[in-house]
């Protein structure tokens, strides 16, 4: 792995060099031309999302003047990309992210924008990669691309006179989030995320939802048994408005062709995006794009291990979870009990 650095010294004559630095095969890091690195105080690091997690570590620490500054620019591959985990998830106080494009460039030539128009026609995937800075796809075995994603965000919402329904995922280990998602008609509106809530706390803060927004019905994920204490709160809470309901992932779906409901939700969530609008929200774009299919030996069709899927994201894929959950056809509204009367005359 080569870095480009680019130096500036302070010094009588304002020296400026350019120097690189490797990483050796021992992990040890070499600076070219007999630099200190200890006289870098300004370090650039360009098409930074192939900086190693090794360089990360090592290398900012040791731009430490005063004064010192470490600089990187990149265009985003995947979201597990070491520099994309830094700067998204544990850059240091005071730090800049700032995210430009062509259309930021004043001096942006009429050639190049031929160029960009011709790709966007030719192939909106490698496009948005390449001149709006989106991830790539994981993989060719993505059931959801780029493409589909933004022109579902991009659709006209159809707001009708329909119930609104919501799925809830909740967060299992200490970094996931619970997020509920919720679903109006053709438009899946609203997506909210909480951290560190107990089982009462994120209870209270669904039932608040759930009366604003007036859910019928909703889904919560119980997948390891996490979701059954807030389903019996809300029961309780909000159950005489709304339906409260139970959603196992590994449970068998109601059609032959998937191996489990939650592959089987997935799988409807990609048909509905066809006509449906998804709301605009980078965690759930991010998500979706990280969902791999493969089929069995049965011919059925399986979303791949969710471990894989973290190791792309880095986190627990949360938002397309509550989102595909909303695609369970066992969600819908209470049915309503009918009374039956029977009317006696006089004579009985």
């Amino acid at each position: 792995e080569t870095v480009e650095l680019k130096q500036q010294r302070v010094s009588s004559d304002k020296m400026n060099l350019l120097v690189e630095v490797t990483e050796a095969a021992t992990g040890n890091l070499v600076v070219g031309g007999g630099v200190s690195i200890d006289a870098v105080n300004i370090c650039w690091a360009e098409e930074a999302q192939d900086l190693s997690q090794k360089t990360i570590d090592v290398l900012p620490p040791s731009i430490r003047g005063r004064g010192a500054k470490f600089i990187c620019t990149w265009n985003p591959e995947l979201p597990s990309d070491p520099v994309e985990r830094w700067f998204n998830e544990s850059a240091p106080e005071g730090t800049i992210l700032h995210t430009v494009n062509w259309r930021d460039n004043r001096f942006f030539p009429k050639e190049l924008d031929i160029q960009r128009v011709a790709l966007e026609k030719a192939d909106k995937e490698r496009y948005l990669h390449v001149w709006e800075g989106h991830y790539k796809s994981a993989s060719n075995q993505c059931l959801f691309t780029l493409t589909e994603i933004h022109e579902s965000i991009e659709r006209t919402p159809n707001y009708l006179e329909v119930p609104k329904v919501a799925s809830l995922d909740v967060a299992r280990f200490g970094d996931d989030a619970s997020v509920i998602a919720i679903k109006e008609g053709n438009h899946i509106s609203y997506i909210q995320e909480w951290h560190k809530l107990d089982t009462i706390q994120l209870a209270n803060a669904v039932a608040e939802v759930i009366h604003n927004e007036h859910i019928v019905a909703i889904n919560i994920d119980n997948g390891g048994n996490a979701g059954g204490g807030v389903i019996d709160v809300l029961k309780r809470l909000v159950g005489h408005m709304c339906n409260v309901l139970e959603f196992r992932g590994a449970d068998a779906s109601t059609l032959d062709i998937y191996t489990n409901k939650r592959t089987e939700c997935y799988y409807k969530l990609q048909d509905w995006m066809k006509k449906g609008k998804l709301v605009d929200n980078k965690l759930l774009i991010d998500d979706l794009s990280t969902v791999l299919y493969d089929f069995n030996t049965s011919g059925q069709r399986f979303l791949l291990a969710k471990d894989r899927q973290k190791k792309l994201l880095g986190r627990s894929p949360d938002c397309s979870d509550a989102v595909s959950q909303l695609f369970d056809p066992a969600l819908r509204p209470k049915k309503e009990k009918r009374q039956h009367y029977t009317q006696v005359g006089w004579d009985g």
